[in-house]
């Protein structure tokens, strides 16, 4: 169309009324699409093959294509426009300044060697027609169309009009980039509000967050904070870090940063610094440079990278105060209260996932006696070496935590596996668990064995943590009491088990405040049935329950350290009986069974010596019996307790003998006087081929070691006929005498005086 007449004009000028009203009308968020359809419109109506928008920096130095309309069949070419030198445009830039249009109705008649023929021609253009696009201060782009077939004569009229429409389009952008100014203002506002009084344990998240909502809203490609500054800055491009710290920022390439990217990009780098500290750097990347290059962008990213150096400065000073509040020192693991806190969120997912979560109590076994034998520095290092190998158990997600002095936490967090699956897994971890525990500990060249009893309890929604650690706690208890070494899954028995564990503690303490604790006696004779002396044993004499043997408590009291109360008090009872039985005239030794718990007591040794000596008690009428399970406690400790206790007088039996661990190397590491055949022997020899032989072969290493060998639960003649026949001189069971009273037993001594114990049966 050459020039506008008629009908032509009518149309042309409905047009311009219709893209002004469309502008008009135009809501922020529509000016992108109403900028198309007017680029659509009127490139359509001039018979253009591509209409479109260039926009500048604020330096003039970049020019981006960013809107494009292309006629059927026509090649879109906006993506192979973008960062494109201003330079090129030449003296245009300074008509354009003017608000003048360049219009071109031949690109053959520009002269051969001018840059603008160098410019249009190659990309097949015949006839162009650039308008600028004022702004407030200065020229922010143009707006043109490109005909590519033939001339065009562009009238005064045409591009009077035309510039009605730049001016219209460089406002609508000029409204739209005050709006995205004004967003990404109250985005930077809020982002300044969320880290305010931001918590520690919340400061990479909302640093992440940060970041994600300025990548999104800015259109980033990347956007990232890298601490410390990178190697790379302060070893091979010294120069570009000496550039970033003059002026605080950098703009550069992906690829002059050493930046892995898939293609070349603009990079703005702004130093993280609070004070004198340089803690690292922000890395935006964007496929325009002239993003970087506008005022607004840059103050804003800089304003944030601000907040987040002042942030991770307040986090560092806040982590050193709170650590201690959340971790445990020794180990840097979480402590409880962190632990609780996971497991809140954790309860959560339970609701949707059952069986998805759980936590594992541990308990190391025995681990006091430890720490109390080779002292704090090395129990340390024991615990030290404890998280070392539960770390390596856990998976990522998996919270590792010190809930007590030896008792850790695992929460267990299988999101997306549930039911079956997840409880194989978190068996498979207790099982993992339990068999790393069990593995020697080496340390300070000393070796330790040791063991991990553990309590599992799922989680969900209804529990509080105070709760699933209580349930997970006792279940610990559980596997403790059937043995240790394991691991048990908590159920609700366990709930009434520990009230009723609660009310035995309360009764076991008013028990020794009360004296309630009786001692049996029971007789040992030697082959001629004469009685020789006798086994202290104790029976609590409850104000409700009547008389209770052993087994209702001592396992507890040992758990609960009661047992060195209870211990002594046997000890004195047993002294006050050998002290009566002297009085009749006859002079028994006593023999008392030490706990493993009891003998490792510090004042051990001192306590047994002032009790004897304040009764005026020979040391060798105390027979003191240990088992093969204390001995393997801390077997440093024991021997030496031991041979301080043999110094003065006193002597020791080895009980159960032949049911622990390696009873053949005791015998030759203890100092001990005697051993105890366990009853199990005793009972199934005549039975058992094995057996037997066991027993004959403890007698002849007996006789070999010179030791001393009382056979315990006789119950028939044939067993003592035939430990006889073994050349057995020492006996006890229910063959010979029952445990009895005190009075029964003076009893028994005097009968037995005047006549040998009659063999029942």
């Amino acid at each position: 169309m050459q020039s506008i007449t008629g009908n032509k004009r009518l149309s042309f000028y409905q047009m311009i009324a219709t893209i002004s009203a469309r502008f008009v009308a135009a809501r922020v968020e529509n000016i992108d699409a109403t900028i198309q359809q007017a680029l659509a419109d009127i490139g359509a109506f001039f018979g253009a093959d591509r209409s479109y928008i260039f926009e500048f920096s604020d330096n003039h130095q970049i020019a981006d294509n960013t809107f494009e309309w292309c006629a059927p069949n026509v090649p879109a070419e906006i993506e192979n426009l973008k960062n494109l030198p201003m330079a090129m445009y030449g003296e245009w830039i300074h008509q354009w300044r003017k608000g003048i249009s360049i219009p071109v109705r031949d690109v053959l008649e520009l002269p051969a060697d001018s840059p603008e023929r160098a410019l249009l021609e190659p990309q097949g253009m015949r006839s162009v027609i650039m308008v600028p696009l004022p702004g407030e201060e200065d020229l922010q782009g143009i707006f043109g169309f490109d005909i590519m077939d033939a001339p065009f004569d562009w009238k005064e009229e045409h591009i009077a009009l035309l510039q009605v429409i730049g001016e219209i389009i460089a406002s609508a952008i000029q409204r739209k980039r005050a709006d995205e100014f004004f967003r990404l203002r109250q985005l930077i506002s809020r982002i300044a509000v969320n880290f305010i009084n931001l918590p520690t344990s919340q400061v990479d998240d909302t640093v992440r967050s940060a970041l994600t909502q300025i990548r999104q809203f800015l259109r980033l490609t990347s956007i990232d904070v890298i601490r410390p500054v990178p190697r790379s800055l302060k070893a091979e491009r010294r120069a570009l870090l000496a550039r970033l710290r003059r002026h605080n920022h950098l703009l550069s390439t992906t690829h002059e940063l050493g930046m892995e990217t898939p293609s070349d990009q603009p990079a703005l780098v702004i130093l993280l610094r609070h004070s004198n500290q340089e803690l690292g750097v922000l890395i935006a990347t964007h496929e325009s440079r002239r993003s970087f290059e506008q005022a607004d962008i840059r103050d804003s990213l800089q304003l944030v990278t601000d907040l987040i150096a002042g942030t991770f400065v307040r986090k560092t000073t806040e982590q050193k105060v709170e650590f201690l509040a959340y971790y445990d020192e020794l180990t840097e693991l979480p402590n409880r209260s962190l632990l609780s806190s996971r497991i809140e969120r954790a309860v959560q997912l339970s609701a949707d996932q059952p069986n998805c979560c759980a936590l594992l109590f541990l308990d190391f076994d025995h681990f006091k006696r430890i720490n109390d034998s080779v002292g704090r520095e090395a129990g340390d290092l024991l615990l030290l070496e404890i998280s070392k190998r539960l770390r390596k158990v856990i998976s990522e997600g998996d919270v590792l935590a010190r809930v007590g002095g030896d008792q850790f936490a695992i929460l267990v967090e299988s999101d997306g596996i549930w039911g079956d699956e997840s409880l194989l897994r978190i068996r498979n971890i207790a099982e993992t668990v339990r068999m790393e525990m069990v593995r020697p500990f080496r340390l300070k060249g000393q070796t330790f064995h040791g063991s991990a009893s553990l309590g599992i309890v799922h989680l969900n929604p209804e529990e509080t943590p105070s709760s699933l650690l209580k349930k997970a706690e006792l279940a610990m208890y559980r596997a403790k009491a059937q043995g240790r070494n394991s691991f048990q899954f908590y159920d609700p028995e366990m709930q009434k088990q520990a009230l009723d564990r609660a009310q035995l503690y309360t009764d076991l303490r008013a028990a020794i405040a009360d004296r309630q604790f009786e001692v049996y006696y029971q007789a040992q004779v030697n082959a001629a049935k004469e009685v020789i002396g006798a086994e202290a044993l104790v029976r609590w004499n409850h104000p409700q329950r009547g008389l209770l043997s052993p087994a209702y408590f001592i396992q507890f009291a040992e758990e609960t350290g009661l047992i060195g109360q209870i211990g002594m008090l046997v000890l004195e009872k047993a002294c006050l009986e050998i002290k009566k039985l002297e009085k009749l005239g006859y002079s028994l030794p006593v023999a008392v069974n030490i706990s493993a718990n009891h003998i490792l007591q510090e004042d051990f040794v001192d306590s047994v010596a002032n009790l004897t000596k304040s009764m005026a008690i020979e040391p060798h009428m105390l027979k003191l019996e240990i088992t093969e399970s204390a001995m393997i406690q801390d077997t440093e400790t024991v021997v030496q307790r031991m041979r301080a206790l043999i110094s003065m007088g006193f002597r020791f039996s080895l009980d159960d003998f032949g049911t622990g661990y390696s009873s053949l190397s005791y015998l030759k590491l203890f100092p001990i006087h005697e051993i105890k055949l366990d009853m199990r022997f005793v009972q199934d020899m005549l039975q058992s081929k094995e057996d037997a032989a066991i027993a004959e072969l403890v007698f002849s290493l007996a006789k070999v070691l010179k030791l001393e060998v009382i056979a315990e639960g006789v119950s028939e003649v044939s067993q003592y006929d035939f430990l006889r026949e073994l050349g057995c001189e020492r006996f006890q069971g229910y063959l010979f005498s029952k445990p009895v009273a005190r009075r029964d037993f003076e009893a028994l001594v005097v009968q037995g005086s005047r006549h040998n114990v009659s063999l029942k049966g």
